[in-house]
């Protein structure tokens, strides 16, 4: 669970996606087995909401990158609002509401 919304459910293993797409157990466990190994802007590009999820957390993307990125790519999910509102604040920058 994240923010009161399930992101994982465990007992049909599935990962959910905006609430409609699923992503089954192995690709889960294959994508984030392979996050380590991606540039952090492979990574903040990917067409893969959780991939770009686990980017906007990563201390990788500093309080500069953060500051500059266009907050209106994250308009379209709920999930990667709620961890750039979190990661943003959790950095002291403010909650970055402003365009939505």
């Amino acid at each position: 669970m994240l923010d009161g919304e399930i992101i994982y459910e465990a007992n049909t293993d599935k990962w959910i996606k905006n609430g409609e797409e699923n992503i089954e157990r192995m690709e889960f466990i294959r994508l984030l087995q392979e996050y380590p190994n991606l540039s952090i802007q492979d990574a903040l590009q990917s067409d893969v909401e959780l991939v770009k999820g686990l980017a906007l957390i990563d201390r990788r993307v500093g309080r500069r990158k953060l500051k500059t990125m266009d907050c209106q790519e994250f308009l379209n999910s709920d999930f990667l609002k709620i961890l750039y509102e979190a990661r943003c604040g959790e950095e002291g920058i403010g909650a970055m509401k402003r365009s939505w």
